[in-house]
């Protein structure tokens, strides 16, 4: 999907969030006429054995397909790649951060998931799959309740057959701690949070941060107009 953007003609790449689809970026992408858009899926999701990777890895297979002098666009999981990646390429132009966070796990000082909800997330995703999936996109959507964002949402999401490697992801986002790797980017950051984001907690860096006024965790889904505005004065 490559359309025409008058400010610039660098690529932009975007990657997707946990338990979602890159086409969850497809509306995003057409109404504001994104040029050069590569919409990329986090990898292994569609192989029925899976090994449990690192976030090194991971990157690896997701930087070779990213071209140089790229805008990276990563959300929620998705962004915490885009940190990993900006911090190991010296051929980022510039990212942009949406739901995002360095750390979703708490540590010290560090406002995150603590232990126990994790733990009882990944529990109740290995006993009841798909209901916990649907609760997810409920949470996404939060404070929205448009039908039609509901309905988007559960079109663009992995279903329970991705039950494997959708939870050596949860591992990988619950055990990774890159605050380290953000402090360290040299390359222009933009950040973009919803007022009511449930899923990532309010302490992350302030560095270049939006907050979109009555959203949640999917901005861009339920705000397009902001989250797009926020990105056009960016770029």
């Amino acid at each position: 999907m490559s359309r025409t953007n008058q400010k610039t003609q660098l690529p932009f790449v975007f990657i997707s969030g946990w338990s979602f689809q890159s086409s969850v970026w497809d509306d995003f992408i057409c109404s504001n006429q994104l040029s050069n858009a590569i919409c990329i899926d986090l990898p292994y999701l569609n192989q029925p054995e899976l090994d449990k990777h690192s976030v090194d890895q991971v990157c690896q297979i997701i930087a070779e397909q990213i071209p140089e002098n790229a805008i990276l666009i990563g959300w929620s999981l998705g962004a915490l790649l885009a940190i990993k990646l900006a911090s190991q390429s010296t051929h980022i132009q510039k990212i942009c951060l949406i739901g995002s966070t360095p750390c979703f796990s708490a540590k010290h000082n560090w406002q995150g998931v603590e232990l126990d909800s994790a733990n009882e997330f990944k529990y109740n995703f290995k006993r009841f799959p798909q209901k916990t999936l649907r609760r997810f996109a409920m949470q996404v959507q939060e404070p929205n309740n448009d039908a039609d964002i509901k309905k988007k949402l559960l079109k663009h999401q992995f279903d329970a057959t991705h039950q494997l490697s959708l939870m050596h992801y949860l591992d990988l986002l619950f055990e990774s701690d890159l605050r380290t790797s953000f402090d360290s980017l040299n390359c222009p950051i933009l950040q973009i949070h919803g007022e009511f984001d449930t899923v990532v907690s309010k302490n992350q860096p302030e560095q270049s941060l939006e907050i979109i006024k009555q959203a949640g965790h999917a901005p861009f889904i339920t705000h397009p107009s902001d989250v797009a505005n926020c990105l056009m004065r960016f770029i």
